[in-house]
């Protein structure tokens, strides 16, 4: 093993144990204050959001957001940490996975999206104004951090399967093609 590929390894470990730290963080922490006037003023985390909009009856944005807010990052978390820590999974199931992660990964940045969304449309109203807390920054960063992972450990994977062609499966076939290693 290089020392290319042991770095790359610590700095993957570094990047899933912090996007696993603050994952949870940034759903709790407050995202945003919506000041009202001048007497109102109510604070948002993503958790107190989803709760809001199931109290209200709001059930089909609840489900859009909590699935790509809450589900999604954790399936993409818990599915990178397999791959990167078990290592008996069959190298196929690891190319399909990291395949799928791929094409999931598009949709990660689309909750932060929705929330600046919501923050521009506050800041346009006269009535109201957002103030943004740390909460959003932990949130995106622990998505980002995911994505980077993701790629990261592609990398990794396909730069294995140049060393060891017949013991890996490049990760940069979708998984319905053939490998003709």
């Amino acid at each position: 093993m290089n020392n290319i590929s042991i770095k790359k390894k610590w700095i993957i470990n570094v990047i899933l144990g912090l996007a696993t730290f603050l994952f949870p963080i940034g759903i709790f922490a407050p995202i945003m204050t919506l000041n009202q006037f001048i007497f109102f003023s109510t604070e948002f985390s993503l958790a107190t959001g989803l709760i809001d909009l199931l109290q209200e009856g709001h059930f089909i944005l609840f489900i859009i957001v909590f699935l790509f807010s809450i589900i999604f990052p954790i399936l993409k978390l818990a599915t990178l940490l397999n791959i990167w820590f078990r290592k008996e999974i069959e190298i196929k199931k690891q190319q399909i996975r990291l395949y799928w992660l791929g094409v999931f990964g598009k949709w990660s940045m689309l909750d932060v999206f929705v929330v600046a969304l919501l923050v521009v449309s506050v800041k346009l109203g006269a009535l109201a104004n957002v103030e943004i807390h740390y909460g959003l920054y932990v949130f995106a960063t622990s998505v980002l951090l995911t994505m980077i992972a993701t790629e990261q450990i592609r990398d990794l994977k396909e730069l294995n399967h140049e060393m060891n062609p017949e013991t890996t499966v490049s990760t940069a076939t979708t998984p319905n093609s053939e490998y003709k290693g």
